[in-house]
């Protein structure tokens, strides 16, 4: 076979290797997508089940859901190792709460709220279900400030409440979506709201949280790293505590390094 005969027969046969190999891509890609939509139409199901009180129904396609998850391969998927924690948290959660001895009712419903909204975000990730409480949370934060304001314990522990179990129904759904820094901040903006001790603390989280709220629903996550500021406005021993910590976990780093220089040194010797 002459060179340039054999050279055509090479170019045919990559260009079938790649057909064959992106066909095989595209097939993955849509195999996992109609794997997210039935995920999330059983999450719905559940949902469903529980406020019409079909708490058998519920089980069984919690049961359902839970071996397909277990059993799902999520690798090279855009889904990180602390989305997928989220995700089995959330199932995890409502069997504990469907399988009480005593079952509160209004516990599985936030469950099987969490859960679903987390479910969604998989399934529509452009327009998931998680942005629609971005009223509900302006409205929350609002309160807490008016609470502040009014100097009143009782009010401002009932609104702090309100504003976190709001938080807390998307939660599972925003590791799925954000960045760890996103998240790490904001549970941190969380922590120091309830700090009801400390009028400062709140001051500073709902001025931060005021920031933020907006480009967390509607802005890329560059857009909610620009409104996160590096210390905020938190009381000054807040800043030299993370300073610390930073300081210390680079000297651990550095002795951990160390030792591991001198068993190898030990080993060759």
């Amino acid at each position: 076979m002459s060179p340039p005969r054999r050279m055509k027969w090479i170019a045919i046969f990559l260009i079938g290797c790649l057909v064959l190999v992106g066909t095989k891509m595209v097939w993955a890609n849509e195999k996992w997508s109609d794997q997210q939509e039935e995920w999330s139409k059983t999450a719905l199901k559940i949902t469903n089940s529980i406020n019409k009180k079909q708490f058998l129904v519920a089980k069984e396609e919690l049961t359902k859901l839970s071996t397909q998850f277990a059993e799902a391969n999520f690798a090279h998927k855009n889904l990180s190792v602390a989305g997928i924690r989220a995700l089995s948290d959330t199932i995890l959660e409502l069997e504990q709460e469907l399988n009480r001895l005593m079952p509160n009712e209004q516990k599985m419903k936030i469950a099987a709220l969490r859960l679903s909204i987390a479910f969604d975000t998989l399934s529509h990730p452009y327009q998931p279900l998680w942005k629609q409480y971005y009223d509900p949370l302006k409205e929350r934060l609002l309160e807490v400030k008016q609470a502040v304001h009014k100097n009143k314990t009782a009010e401002l522990k009932e609104a702090i409440y309100q504003f976190t179990r709001e938080y807390k129904l998307i939660h599972p759904a925003l590791i799925i979506s954000k960045s760890k820094p996103t998240i790490q901040k904001l549970d941190s903006l969380i922590m120091a709201l309830q700090r009801v001790d400390q009028p400062e603390m709140i001051q500073s989280s709902i001025k931060e949280l005021e920031n933020i709220l907006y480009p967390l629903f509607f802005g890329s996550e560059k857009d909610v790293m620009a409104a996160i500021a590096p210390f905020g406005t938190l009381p000054f021993y807040w800043v030299l505590l993370w300073v610390s910590g930073f300081i210390i976990l680079i000297l651990a780093y550095v002795g951990w390094r160390k030792y591991q220089g001198e068993e190898q040194i030990a080993h060759r010797a």
